[in-house]
């Protein structure tokens, strides 16, 4: 199993300036299913199938115009309402990541008094979102991004929104299908 590339990228052009926001970590997988995670918003921000990402113009010559996705874009959020909220909580801080035993990304922020860890498994067909929520009983809402066939381990979604009962050290998963 090859291990996935890790790149904090800027994201400087408007076309994806409204759903990752400027600053992103890349994420490619040896599958050709990537991902880009919105580091201000702490959600999926980009999913797409084809090659990892293009650095050039923002490593060559001056650099700085940020980085472009090659290939189908699978998944763009809408808009800013994406992502996680805890008790009515919804602004997220950035707390980093740490590589799991896979070499992937586990995503750590917190969301008003819960600690979130956010991991997403990648297979051919989908990417899956397992979260793990600490320190809050709060009732928890995963608002999902665009379209798509969404499923979860703990409930149906209403819509693209998914609401779970609070309760300590939570986990649960989100899975969007994108196909073979």
């Amino acid at each position: 199993n090859a291990r996935p590339v890790v790149q904090r990228v800027d994201f400087r052009d408007n076309r994806y300036r409204k759903s990752v926001g400027l600053s992103a970590v890349l994420v490619g997988n040896a599958n050709g299913l990537h991902y880009a995670f919105d580091v201000h918003r702490c959600r999926v921000a980009l999913g797409w199938r084809g090659g990892v990402g293009d650095m050039n113009s923002e490593w060559s010559g001056r650099g700085g115009s940020g980085a472009d996705i090659l290939g189908e874009r699978l998944l763009t959020p809408e808009g800013t309402e994406s992502g996680l909220r805890v008790d009515a909580e919804k602004t997220p801080v950035y707390e980093g990541y740490r590589l799991g035993t896979d070499g992937a990304p586990v995503f750590l922020y917190t969301v008003g008094h819960a600690t979130v860890e956010h991991r997403i498994v990648v297979s051919d067909g989908s990417l899956k979102q397992v979260i793990q929520v600490k320190g809050s009983s709060a009732d928890v809402i995963f608002r999902a991004a665009g379209g798509g066939d969404w499923t979860s381990s703990v409930g149906v979604f209403d819509g693209r929104e998914l609401s779970v009962a609070g309760k300590k050290d939570l986990v649960f998963d989100v899975t969007l299908r994108v196909g073979e």
